[in-house]
This record gives structure tokens, C-alpha cells and sequence, in this order.
């Protein structure tokens, strides 16, 4: 629970208190008194479920300075180790995809498939999402190439050396950094699968196999639309 244990009485679910809790970062133990107390909490309790009553006594204002402070922290202490850790991680990949490559003309065979396939999902997940985000941009000395508007960006030639996927740079970076990072877990997020996949679990004179072929086919070629 993100809430710290209080001595204060147990409430009934959704009943109302002004108890307000410190946040789950904050330092202090759980008999010291929030800076933040003062402030109301704008969460309509009686509106939680009764599993959820915390969030009324989470003190928003504080869990937000907390994670603001964290954030500042973890980034003075970025620096030479984490260009040697994406340094390591381009060899190891980029060698898994020149085994794939190599291997291509010796018919179907499981290695190659393997090795392009970890290829160009490391690629993507490992290095692409991460320098999209802006991982690089203050520590990577080569900022050319390194940087969330920069990578993978602005020619046929960055793309094939940074990211040469199915899916565009450009689009990858409003889809997921903008709309689902901005949006998680509501109905504005394009990565919901309760609400994307609707249609399919909804239909009424579908049967079963029919659907699961379906997601089986969109699970293969979703990187093309």
C-alpha cells in the first residue's frame, strides 16, 4: 500500500476523514508531521472503492515534490557509466543481428531467425525507447546523434544507422512518448488493450478460435498499421 500505517482509527470504506498521509518517498518516519498537512486533498473519497480509500489520505502535493526530487537526483548521478552501459549493449546487439545476417543463406533455420528477431527488438526496446525518452540527452557526449530530436531522425541515413524498424520515428515518438505516457491506463492511451481490443471481445456471433486467430494475427503485424 503506498500509504504508511497511521494509529489513526480505521475508517468505513469511502467514509470521509482529513487525514492526510505523507507520501510513500518521503524520508520521514511515520510519526513525523507532513509539511504539506495543511493542504486539502482534491480526491473525492466517497467516490473511491473501498480497497482504494488510501488515495484519499495521500497528500498529492508532497507524493509530487517527492517524485520532482527524484527525479533531479537520478539525473546528477547520470554520467560516463551509463554511455560504457549503452556502448556494451550496441556490441552485444549488434553482433546478435551480424550472426543473423550471415546466417541468412544457409536456409530457414532457427538461429537466424533468433538473432534478427532479438536484433531488431533490442534495438527498439533497449536503445530506441530509451534515447527517444531522452536518456542520452545530458549525458552522451555526441549529442548528434544521441538525442530524443536527433535519433533515428531527419534522413533515410540516421534511420537505417539509429533505427531502421516498420514503425516511423516520428510517429513512435508522439504515439508513445505523447499520447501514452501522457495518457496511461485511460481511454486516450493507444497502448489500453481493454478498450483497443473491445471490438473482438465484444462480438456477439464470433466464436471463440475466431477470435483468438485474430489477435494471433494482429499480434504479427500490428507494427504495420
Amino acid at each position: 500500500r503506498m500509504c504508511r500505517k497511521t494509529t489513526q482509527r480505521k475508517t468505513a470504506p469511502c467514509e470521509s476523514s482529513n487525514k492526510v498521509t505523507t507520501s510513500p518517498l518521503s524520508s520521514s518516519s511515520s510519526d513525523d508531521v507532513s509539511p504539506h498537512t495543511n493542504r486539502t486533498n482534491n480526491i473525492d473519497k466517497n467516490c473511491a472503492a473501498s480497497n482504494n480509500d488510501w488515495i484519499g489520505q495521500l497528500d498529492i502535493v508532497a507524493f509530487a515534490e517527492d517524485i520532482r526530487s527524484l527525479g533531479k537526483r537520478l539525473e546528477q548521478e547520470q554520467g560516463d557509466d551509463d554511455v560504457r552501459h549503452l556502448n556494451q549493449l550496441l556490441m552485444w546487439i549488434n553482433a546478435i543481428g551480424m550472426v543473423g545476417f550471415l546466417t541468412m543463406g544457409f536456409s530457414v533455420n532457427i538461429i537466424t531467425i533468433a538473432c534478427i528477431s532479438t536484433f531488431v527488438f533490442c534495438r527498439w526496446t533497449m536503445v530506441a525507447h530509451h534515447t527517444c525518452h531522452g536518456g542520452y540527452d545530458k549525458c552522451h557526449p555526441n549529442h548528434k546523434r544521441w538525442h530524443r530530436f536527433r535519433f533515428a531522425l531527419g534522413s533515410l541515413w540516421r534511420r537505417w544507422n539509429d533505427w531502421f524498424d516498420w514503425m516511423m520515428p516520428e510517429a513512435w515518438n508522439i504515439e508513445h512518448n505523447n499520447r501514452h505516457h501522457y495518457h496511461l491506463s485511460e481511454i486516450a492511451d493507444p497502448d489500453l488493450l481493454e478498450h483497443t481490443a473491445t471490438d473482438i471481445r465484444q462480438a456477439q456471433y464470433v466464436p471463440t478460435a475466431v477470435k483468438y486467430i485474430a489477435v494471433l494475427v494482429l499480434a504479427l503485424t500490428w507494427k504495420w498499421f
